[in-house]
């Protein structure tokens, strides 16, 4: 019991001396919350805020994770992903994605360095293209 309670007062501390960024700078979360019903606002085009010396932009990281067994009783390695959306700077190629922290585990994981690119560019290139395909579909 002490053990444990050592522990939780570890855990505890641990998570008083976590900083958490603030929306719309650099590590802020970005993703629009799927909404159920409850009309959520969008993202919109100050949910990365930055300067002009380091502009920032909304992006995507795949975090790529093992997911279970087969039935062989062998590990499955990048059998499945998450999609985490933070805000980086533009110029930013990767990520440094820290997992959740385990049940009972007092100290912090290890951050590993995935891929990340913008994606705020992608809804304008989606209005773009579905205003072709409007075009193409008037003079058909």
């Amino acid at each position: 019991m002490n053990d444990r309670l050592d522990k939780l007062n570890q855990i505890k501390q641990y998570l008083e001396d976590q900083t958490i960024p603030a929306p719309g700078t650099v590590g802020a979360r970005c993703e629009k919350a799927l909404s159920n019903g409850t009309f959520r606002p969008q993202r919109g085009e100050m949910t990365c805020v930055g300067t002009e010396e380091a502009p920032l932009c909304c992006g995507s990281s795949r975090v790529w994770m093992s997911a279970g067994v087969t039935d062989a009783g062998v590990a499955v390695e990048n059998a499945m992903w998450r999609t985490i959306e933070t805000c980086q700077l533009a110029s930013a190629e990767t990520y440094d994605y820290v997992r959740p922290r385990a049940p009972m585990e007092t100290t912090k994981p290890e951050a590993v360095s995935v891929p990340f690119t913008c994606i705020e560019g992608a809804k304008k290139l989606a209005a773009a293209a579905s205003a072709v395909a409007a075009a193409v579909y008037m003079l058909a």
